[in-house]
């Protein structure tokens, strides 16, 4: 059973904090809620509950916002909940109406957000984040240099797994999305094994990176477009930087 809040989109200014408690409005936490489109998602998330009857689940402010406190400082559930319960930042984070003293939810809450909030859910969250903080004014024609471009989640879990085993998965997204693969794909070293190298080099795409194994004897290597990718690859973690401190991606898993 679900249960809508009409608090969801709560204002700081609406937050009761306690007499004396002076809290600050640029505070991360604050601007970070500023930028998830509550409201919005939680109409989706209430279509999971269509039986009328039951406990009243957690809102999607409170699941999700919860998710996202415990990966950012890497909590277990039960300090996740103490740290939620002591600080009214975080409070105003996971959509209570005003501060309180006692835990908003036990700590055995936290396995049933995160069997709620799966990777497609948190895929679609993704995107609506990204659609909700777009300007209209922003030029949503992809660059040809190494400006800046937009940034797209393709893979999120709470749980621990092998960045390297979801690249083909990503590959063939970018193929429905574009209607081609991609020309490269700049990764790290992880992502470079047989597999993955096999399925870039039967569709004509240029895993980045050097070749498994010893170099060969009298092998030619393209030192020019190494050098470009490399170069590249440096703008991408400068973006990867940029989206954690600025926009806080460091809260996506």
């Amino acid at each position: 059973m679900y249960k809508s809040q009409p608090y969801i989109q709560i204002s700081f200014e609406d937050f009761n904090q306690p007499l004396g408690l002076h809290m600050n409005p640029e505070n991360r936490w604050v601007k970070k809620a500023e930028r998830i489109p509550w409201s919005a998602l939680e109409k989706d998330y209430a279509k999971n509950f269509p039986n009328p009857k039951g406990n009243v689940a957690q809102s999607i402010r409170m699941a999700l916002g919860a998710l996202l406190i415990q990966k950012e400082y890497h909590y277990s559930d039960e300090e996740t909940v103490a740290q939620i319960q002591e600080n009214p930042y975080l409070q105003f984070f996971v959509g209570l109406p005003g501060y309180q003293e006692e835990a908003p939810f036990e700590a055995s809450s936290m396995v049933h957000f995160r069997e709620r909030l799966d990777e497609v859910t948190l895929i679609e969250i993704n995107e609506k984040i990204l659609a909700y903080n777009q300007k209209d004014d922003d030029d949503t024609t992809p660059p040809t240099d190494s400006s800046n471009r937009a940034a797209r989640l393709e893979y999120c879990s709470f749980n621990a797994y092998n960045e390297s085993d979801i690249l083909i998965s990503t590959i063939r997204r970018y193929h429905e999305r574009h209607g081609y693969y991609p020309e490269r794909v700049l990764a790290d070293k992880i992502y470079r094994n047989r597999k993955n190298l096999n399925y870039c080099k039967q569709r004509g795409i240029r895993l980045s990176g050097p070749a498994l194994g010893r170099t060969k004897k009298n092998e030619v290597r393209d030192k020019t477009t190494e050098d470009q990718d490399n170069a590249d690859r440096v703008a991408v973690e400068r973006g990867f930087s940029q989206l954690k401190s600025c926009f806080g991606a460091d809260l996506i898993g």
